[in-house]
């Protein structure tokens, strides 16, 4: 990753840490209720709209992710040193619905099972 990206992930960061408890979850809400408005106009039942499961002080949307008529899609992280792309780090996309248990990443993430669809 290069400087000025680190740099600004890093400002963003400390940002976010800063915001009390009461005010980041309102601000999560909005966001949800916003992106929740754009669901409802752009994806159709069959479709999967793609999320993550927040930390360290992401916006939360569980919020939104506990709403059943949408179907979501997670990330989860794995090695993939043969892929020939000099990364080791892929991510591969799973469906998930609230409720179905997550684990836990090398990196702290909340990711689901590797055997779901």
């Amino acid at each position: 990753m290069d400087l000025a990206k680190k740099t600004i992930r890093q400002q963003f960061l400390i940002t976010r840490q800063q915001l009390s408890a009461s005010l980041h979850q309102q601000l999560s809400r909005q966001i949800c209720q916003h992106l929740e408005k754009f669901l409802d106009h752009h994806l159709s039942a069959e479709q999967i709209a793609l999320a993550y499961y927040p930390h360290r002080q992401e916006p939360d949307l569980t919020w939104l992710l506990q709403k059943s008529q949408y179907q979501w899609g997670l990330p989860r992280c794995f090695s993939a040193k043969d892929s020939g792309t000099g990364n080791d780090r892929q991510l591969a996309w799973h469906r998930w619905q609230w409720g179905e248990p997550l684990g836990t990443n090398r990196y702290g993430l909340q990711e689901p099972a590797a055997h779901l669809p």
